[in-house]
């Protein structure tokens, strides 16, 4: 049963938009298959879980019939929306940390670009969209050119590897290239040793040996700008963990762990990035039970993060109008954490929450999920947000404050008719003690 939940969350890219839109009726493995086969990239539409009217916006704009002729005709389309089973995994696996946006992803599943909605500039984006594209394929036939010649040049292979890196592409097997064409003189300059690094080499791998191994590797390293070495760890710990996941490799995940771990100083940064990587994999591996476990802890912790962060803070006073009177009252209104940030904090719990709702068929979980909601509602009571938090509440036994919480959420979603379609049935059946599936 876990795994077949979890399939559904990974394998099922089933939602798209209405006809009018350029987003076809395609599953995601669909869509890379059609990547392949015809050399495109995938146009991925991220949709807010929390602006209604945003996504409406959106939606209206790629309706134009010139709009979705040039998405259509450069790329694959594919939309997730807010209640999309496979969204969490992609936000985790491609590392998006922005709640909405169009994404370009490539026939090997890398993100090549990415942009917020926005109507002006957007002509801007695809351009640069279709730029990476068509830079991919030069490339391409720039290694395949080196390869074919006789005599290869290092400084040439730098440049492709370079170039490669810039656009996110795979450059392991270059990089071996890279380390046979070398002097073994030369492998421990601190140019050759920068230059590896910024390539983000696969934990393990024969180019992080060579590079790691090096005596003035940490000279090399540490004369690096503290911002970039942090990027590069974190694209080290992104592409070894894809790699685990690949060969179901239990042992390797914690090795990248560990290492992982060793590049924070603090318990609390340690704790943060194993969760981070130990989450991506088991997603990865589609192993719901052991996500869960893993999962559960880290939302707790970041729980309190936002707790404290956002004390003696509530929503705007305006949104709170018409909350149960018990919930106002859990906190004094402020203005201490601009707006924005609150939705974002209130999105990242409620995307955990709903995914333990879906996922945690033994209910395991339930009550870690029922304080993140709720934290949620706090934070930016949104309808969708207060429809789950009812479900939660139901699930647990809470059901008189269920239907209080299901009824403002209806109330609260008549403006977007379509979104709260079958809530009413959700509130009868909570009012008659019915199970909800």
């Amino acid at each position: 049963m876990y795994k077949t939940v979890l399939t559904i969350y990974i394998l099922l890219f089933s939602l798209c938009l209405q006809a009018q839109r350029p987003f076809a009726d395609r599953s995601y493995k669909t869509a890379l298959k059609e990547a392949r086969q015809k050399n495109k990239l995938i146009f991925l539409s991220l949709e807010s879980a929390y602006c209604t009217g945003c996504n409406d916006s959106m939606n209206r704009y790629f309706s134009n019939k010139e709009r979705k002729a040039a998405i259509s005709s450069s790329f694959i389309p594919l939309s997730i929306g807010p209640h999309h089973n496979d969204r969490a995994y992609i936000t985790e696996s491609l590392n998006i940390e922005q709640s909405s946006g169009v994404f370009f992803i490539d026939k090997n599943e890398q993100l090549i670009y990415s942009s917020k909605y926005r109507r002006q500039g957007f002509g801007a984006v695809i351009k640069e969209a279709r730029k990476r594209a068509e830079s991919i394929a030069v490339l391409e036939q720039k290694e395949k050119s080196y390869f074919n010649r006789n005599q290869k040049n290092i400084g040439d292979l730098e440049q492709i590897i370079q170039a490669k890196t810039d656009l996110e592409q795979n450059t392991g097997l270059l990089l071996v290239e890279y380390l046979n064409l070398l002097p073994k003189d030369t492998v421990n300059s601190i140019h050759v040793l920068q230059f590896l690094a910024q390539q983000a080499p696969i934990y393990r791998s024969k180019t992080c040996r060579a590079m790691r191994n090096a005596s003035r590797f940490n000279e090399a390293w540490y004369a690096l700008p503290q911002e970039q070495r942090v990027r590069i760890n974190r694209r080290i710990f992104q592409k070894s963990i894809r790699v685990a996941a690949q060969n179901r490799n239990d042992a390797y995940a914690n090795d990248i762990c560990r290492f992982a771990r060793g590049t924070y100083s603090d318990e609390e940064g340690k704790a943060y990035i194993e969760g981070v990587i130990m989450m991506n994999y088991y997603r990865q591996t589609q192993d719901t039970s052991r996500y869960l476990a893993v999962a559960a802890p880290f939302y707790d912790r970041y729980l309190t993060f936002v707790s404290n962060k956002t004390e003696n803070t509530m929503a705007d006073t305006a949104q709170i109008a018409g909350l149960p009177e018990t919930l106002q009252k859990m906190r004094p209104p402020s203005a201490v954490i601009a707006p924005y940030i609150k939705k974002e904090y209130a999105h990242y719990l409620y995307t955990a929450a709903h995914f333990f709702y879906k996922a945690d068929r033994q209910n395991r979980y339930m009550n870690h999920a029922l304080r993140w909601a709720e934290e949620s509602v706090l934070l930016f009571p949104h309808y969708r947000i207060l429809h789950l938090y009812a479900l939660l509440l139901y699930k647990t036994g809470i059901s008189d404050k269920a239907i209080e919480y299901q009824a403002l959420a209806i109330e609260k979603s008549k403006p977007f008719p379509s979104v709260g379609k079958g809530w009413d049935v959700i509130l009868n059946k909570m009012k008659q003690g019915l199970p909800l599936e």
